[in-house]
């Protein structure tokens, strides 16, 4: 089937692509722990996800945010202790 166009398609594109990259399909999936063809079927706006979907994935969204937080601050100290020659 063709990919059709809707908010909820474009969003799970966004969030899959900004979780687990390019081809995020089967990675989202498994972190959902549903079938790779649900992803498929949302991603080309075919099915609108299941109640609870969406909860699940603002809760992934914000363990991708904190780790990334964890990751910005352990930079930011590495910076901050190069020599100033370097920065």
């Amino acid at each position: 089937m063709a990919y059709t166009r809707t908010p909820t398609s474009d969003l799970i594109r966004r969030l899959g692509q900004a979780l687990y990259g390019e081809h995020f399909d089967a990675d989202l999936a498994n972190a959902l722990g549903i079938a790779k063809r649900s992803v498929r079927h949302w991603r080309n706006g075919e099915n609108e996800p299941q109640p609870g979907v969406w909860g699940e994935l603002a809760e992934l969204v914000a363990e991708r945010r904190e780790t990334l937080a964890g990751l910005a601050e352990e930079l930011a100290q590495r910076v901050a202790a190069e020599p100033e020659s370097v920065k």
